[in-house]
């Protein structure tokens, strides 16, 4: 599961080795993105869209248009987790208000973060890690903590009695239409059953940190 986290952290160390060498005069390539080596060229084979890397260059900023991460888990959660809390908050539920939750999501979603390899929901996961990548146990602990942030993923709070039994109360169903939406990461139907009978449902299209949904101060 470390192996997960090692690419960007390789990254972020080959970033500050480039920075460290440029401030000693190290000179790189001429022409490393459009030289006959460089990265078109080598390895895009000459496909790309110029236009669409230097068009409006100066005044469009794509960096704009990135999605911010406000849970430490894995992206596919964050439906589920940003839903979830909303749904908890809209209607003043506690967890134990709550019977049964149903996420219907796509299957690439399932597959990553709703079952394990034996076809089993994540509802225990073993590992902080392991924590991270399980929609019925992000879904659970945003219905107890009302939150999901480092402090979720410990040993002591994977352990947490009141998040597992919540955990298990977390059902998982694939819909195949998820995956014509258009989106990279598709936002997820929730229903939430009470224990008094009544029924609460939320698809929250633009999770906290997308473009259409960014942070304030």
């Amino acid at each position: 599961m470390w192996s997960l986290w090692v690419p960007a952290g390789t990254a972020a160390a080959a970033g500050i080795t480039a920075l460290d060498l440029a401030k000693e005069g190290y000179l790189g390539a001429r022409k490393p993105l459009r030289g006959e080596f460089g990265l078109y060229g080598l390895y895009f084979r000459g496909g790309y869209d110029e236009n669409e890397l230097l068009g409006e260059l100066g005044k469009r900023n794509e960096i704009e248009n990135t999605s911010m991460k406000p849970y430490p888990s894995c992206k596919y959660t964050h439906h589920p987790i940003y839903t979830t809390l909303k749904l908890m908050e809209d209607n003043h539920l506690r967890p134990e208000d709550i019977d049964e939750v149903t996420v219907v999501t796509s299957k690439m979603s399932a597959t990553q973060c709703g079952f394990d390899e034996n076809g089993l929901p994540k509802s225990t996961p073993p590992t902080g890690a392991a924590a991270q990548f399980s929609i019925p146990f992000t879904v659970a602990a945003a219905m107890v903590r009302r939150k999901v942030t480092l402090e979720e993923f410990t040993e002591k709070s994977i352990a947490d009695p009141e998040i597992r039994a919540a955990a298990g109360k977390v059902r998982i169903e694939v819909d195949p239409r998820k995956e014509d939406m258009g989106f990279l990461y598709p936002p997820v139907d929730i229903t939430m059953k009470t224990r008094d009978g009544k029924v609460y449902s939320g698809c929250e299209f633009y999770v906290k940190g997308h473009p259409r949904n960014p942070f304030t101060l």
